[in-house]
């Protein structure tokens, strides 16, 4: 698998880091697409169906890519990047993806780790399975 040095929007020019115009352009293009209410599955299809260029030769996108660019703060300038989005374009999009988040399947914990073997779907009938979601971890 090939890796970017920079940031997709970025490149090298005469030993500083610089914009890249077209790619910050469709850096842009996500951003706008996602908060008009695209999910991250659509706008990485569109930009394949569209050939748009992640690596040299490379016209493959995938959600985690997408989810990447809207959650890099890069974007916004700093740490000897230059700004391609505004501070407010970049946090609407992130509180945005905030209340998109979703999780359907009921979380196991310890105390209904002994129930799991008992209890069953009462729609389908299906046995009750261990799965763990990181995200719904304790922060301290």
């Amino acid at each position: 698998m090939k890796n970017r040095r920079f940031p997709y929007g970025y490149e090298m020019l005469n030993g500083t880091v610089s914009v890249c115009k077209e790619e910050a352009d469709t850096v842009k293009r996500i951003f706008d697409r996602y908060l008009s209410g695209c999910n991250l599955k659509e706008i990485a299809e569109s930009l394949s169906s569209r050939k748009i260029e992640y690596l040299t030769g490379e016209y493959r996108w995938n959600k985690s890519r997408i989810k990447r660019i809207i959650e890099d703060t890069r974007y916004v300038g700093g740490k000897n990047y230059p700004t391609i989005l505004s501070q407010d374009v970049f946090g609407r999009a992130n509180s945005e993806k905030e209340t998109r988040r979703r999780y359907d399947a009921p979380v196991s914990t310890a105390e209904n780790k002994l129930l799991l073997h008992m209890t069953y779907c009462s729609d389908c009938g299906g046995r009750l399975r261990h799965k763990t979601d990181s995200r719904l971890r304790y922060k301290e």
